[in-house]
């Protein structure tokens, strides 16, 4: 029943992502005025040392991550609308040593790698490129995550890219209880100009030294 109804919302969603436009909401446009602020993950403990910096609208907070997942290491959130969440985070995670980081862009940054997603999430689209000149890939997906007996459910850019023996995840989301309705995926939409010139934004300092 769960892999039917997942296979619904699949056609529910090509066909509205085809016919929506993005629009511009207002932390975009505050984001493209300039009213933004620059985090650094050389403070945070949790990224051991590696320093990036990605750039957030001003009005966002921004907290530690205090999810039990140690690659999560930093949360921004937007302002809640009509029980729809913005979200960033930022999540890094070392390459084991038996693995090239090579061996992992060849597997994760494809068409096939990108479809390699958390269960009951949906692909919508992806494609190679590079973040401050390092390989990586962006990709589009939905996301239904169940907690007893409520579900959210979640709308995701997510950009991805390796820097010495680091996968470094941004991951731009908007989420709330679920509901079939195309309000999550018009927010969503409206979104991704933000959600974009967030990737855009991403500087990686010290790549002479490349310790990791």
């Amino acid at each position: 029943m769960k892999k039917v109804t997942l296979i619904l919302i699949s056609l529910f969603i090509m066909v509205q992502y085809c016919t929506l436009v993005y629009g511009q909401n207002n932390d975009y446009q505050a984001f493209k005025n300039g009213n933004k602020k620059k985090y650094y993950t050389k403070d945070n403990p949790k990224a051991k040392g590696l320093n990036i910096s990605i750039e957030y609208p001003s009005s966002w907070k921004s907290y530690e991550a205090g999810s039990p997942d140690p690659d999560n290491i930093q949360l921004f959130t937007g302002k809640q609308l009509e029980g729809i969440s913005p979200m960033v985070s930022i999540l890094i995670t070392e390459i084991p040593d038996k693995i090239s980081p090579d061996a992992i862009a060849k597997m994760v940054f494809t068409k096939t790698g990108m479809k390699m997603l958390p269960p009951d999430s949906i692909f919508i689209d992806g494609e190679e490129t590079k973040y401050d000149g390092q390989p990586g890939a962006w990709r589009k997906y939905y996301t239904i995550k169940e907690n007893n007996e409520t579900a959210t459910e979640m709308y995701v850019l997510q950009h991805m890219f390796i820097y010495g023996k680091d996968m470094i995840y941004i991951q731009c989301a908007v989420g709330r209880l679920k509901k079939i309705d195309k309000k999550l995926l018009k927010e969503f939409n409206s979104y991704l100009p933000l959600f974009q010139q967030i990737g855009n934004s991403v500087i990686i300092y010290d790549k002479e030294q490349n310790k990791r």
